[in-house]
């Protein structure tokens, strides 16, 4: 909705690209952005010169008034720009700081499933505890009870999935699903008792 020019230093070459991006997206009147986020190819792109990848972030909003939150894309987040966050951030129930294309992706997944940031990265952080052979846990989405995650793993990509009343690893990546292994241990919630609310998890 407000296109600006970013200059982007190719980090093998050392060339200096002009890239168009956005300071202010609309979830609702460009799709086509919010879909490029989701699929990590936004804040990318090749160098004229070398034709290496390279990848670039900056200020900006993000807003969704459909599932009423904004996210405030800032280099470091505490150098951001409170006066002007602070105008926006009280127009909706969510409001939320980012500083990288990942976090991004993650916060978007999370609000427009329209559940609380702080509760699924306390759930981020049981996980971490429980597989500490695991790292960078990514919300991914939700299907019925279950949470589904992304995580890092020596060998790549695993996917974690945490259910409401269990815990399991599954992993794709040896061809088919079937192929895979899935993991379930002794995890189990309460009846009445909410994620962050326990801690043996």
């Amino acid at each position: 909705m407000k296109e600006i020019l970013i200059s982007v230093r190719c980090l093998h070459c050392g060339h200096v690209s002009y890239v168009k991006s956005e300071q202010l997206i609309s979830a609702t009147l460009e799709p086509e952005i919010r879909e490029a986020i989701l699929k990590n190819t936004y804040f990318q792109g090749i160098c004229s010169c070398c034709g290496q990848p390279y990848a670039y972030f900056h200020p900006f909003l993000y807003v969704d008034q459909a599932h009423d939150f904004v996210i405030y894309g800032a280099i470091d987040e505490a150098q951001s720009d409170r006066e002007k966050w602070e105008q926006y951030a009280s127009r909706y129930a969510h409001s939320v700081i980012v500083t990288s294309p990942p976090a991004l992706r993650e916060q978007i997944l999370i609000l427009e499933d329209r559940l609380d940031p702080k509760k699924i990265r306390h759930l981020k952080t049981l996980l971490q505890k429980k597989k500490t052979q695991y790292h960078r846990f990514s919300y991914e989405g939700k299907e019925a009870d279950c949470y589904w995650f992304s995580a890092e793993d020596e060998n790549g990509v695993t996917f974690t999935e945490a259910g409401l009343n269990s815990y399991s690893l599954a992993n794709p990546l040896k061809g088919q699903v079937s192929d895979g292994f899935t993991v379930t241990v002794d995890a189990t919630i309460p009846e009445g008792q909410e994620l962050t609310d326990y801690e043996g998890f």
